[in-house]
């Protein structure tokens, strides 16, 4: 029986949850691709990017889902699940613990066993199922994972989120900050990020881009990289390291950081009112507190939670039909679709339920020929 393993994109989110104030470095960007031209795209997006229709309706699949309890991978699950349901396949949840690595390759087996076409692996990284590759090659199982193309086993693929796709995610939020700074502060600011060792085939682009974009709009701005731990990530708060590190220096205004948690109130609570910009993936959670937070708030989107677990679905069914499964933004000619959001149009994400673009789920079933 074909199986397929997904790797889902929450592994992004928890590289950039928590900051570990033991490990920092501080450089000013190099003052060689200054530009004043790069605006902030607030407006939501209308299509699926360059994403082509199927050939055919896909036949009826078997899938499984790892559910490790997170919040944001419960927003992934809702995705997968009423994609899954649109193709009328068949879903089986399987639940992991996040907190131990080695469940994710338990949950592969599990899959297995359960007759499982395909399993979604939400935040893990190549280690925590690497005992599982072999076994899976020979069951003719492939495991797709779409966060990193760095240092690939064989045996794994990966399609959705490149190294590439990082790097230019990270280009547009350091272009941003380094445009605000320019104008706020004259280039004398320091942008605050981080990079977690669990994920840091993932971390390592999305920072080189960040400081890209940096260098390219801010020649004198600084960027902070500070080491984070997973344990932070799933500790009981969060936004404290991040408060903490804002308070310590002042010189930091700019904060890249993952948008899930609630750091708009955090601050906000703090008496911390400069203009921030955080990073991708924003949550309900966020969104929420986006609304009543400092106006020179941004959130960053690339592509929503939710609407992220169809585009997971897509790429099995792609699989399934022994098509190559590649991200239409992964070129040299094209940039990852990155927008916005700040008080001016938070409150039409949140009526769609943070779901963009709008009417997604009629332009899926279109290029699935539902």
């Amino acid at each position: 029986m074909r199986r397929i393993v997904l790797l889902g994109a929450l592994a992004l989110i928890t590289v950039q949850l928590g900051l570990v104030a033991t490990e920092s470095t501080s450089q000013a960007a190099t003052p060689s691709k200054a530009s004043a031209n790069y605006s902030l795209d607030t407006t939501e997006p209308t299509t699926l990017g360059g994403y082509f229709p199927l050939p055919k309706r896909p036949p009826s699949e078997h899938v499984c889902f790892e559910e490790n309890g997170n919040s944001l991978q419960e927003e992934f699950q809702q995705g997968v699940t009423a994609a899954a349901a649109a193709l009328g396949w068949q879903l089986t949840i399987i639940t992991i613990n996040q907190a131990v690595p080695s469940s994710y390759g338990t949950g592969i087996t599990s899959s297995e066993q359960a007759n499982c076409n395909a399993v979604i692996v939400v935040a893990s990284n190549y280690s925590n199922y690497s005992p599982q590759i072999a076994s899976a090659v020979a069951d003719h199982m492939v495991i797709e994972d779409t966060d990193s193309d760095n240092n690939v086993p064989q045996g794994v693929i990966t399609s959705l989120r490149t190294s590439l796709v990082q790097s230019r995610v990270g280009q547009a939020e350091g272009r941003s900050a380094g445009t605000d700074a320019e104008k706020r502060y004259h280039g004398k600011a320091t942008v605050l990020t981080s990079e977690t060792p669990q994920f840091i085939d993932i971390s390592q682009p999305l920072v080189a881009g960040q400081r890209m974009g940096l260098e390219q709009t801010c020649p004198t701005c600084k960027l902070d990289v500070i080491s984070v731990d997973l344990s932070v990530t799933l500790g009981p708060d969060p936004s404290g390291p991040f408060v903490t590190a804002v308070q310590t220096d002042p010189s930091i205004k700019y904060v890249l950081a993952v948008s899930s948690s609630p750091l708009p109130s955090a601050f906000t609570q703090a008496g911390l009112s400069v203009p921030r910009f955080y990073g991708a993936d924003p949550g309900l959670n966020f969104l929420q507190n986006l609304e009543t937070s400092n106006p020179d708030t941004y959130a960053w989107a690339d592509q929503p939670s939710i609407v992220f677990g169809w585009y997971m679905i897509d790429s099995l069914a792609r699989s399934f039909d022994h098509m190559k499964v590649t991200n239409p933004w992964n070129t040299a000619a094209t940039s990852p679709p990155v927008w916005v959001i700040d008080h001016a149009n938070v409150k039409s994400f949140l009526a769609q339920n943070q779901n963009f673009p709008k009417n997604y789920q009629a332009l899926f079933k279109k290029m699935w020929r539902i």
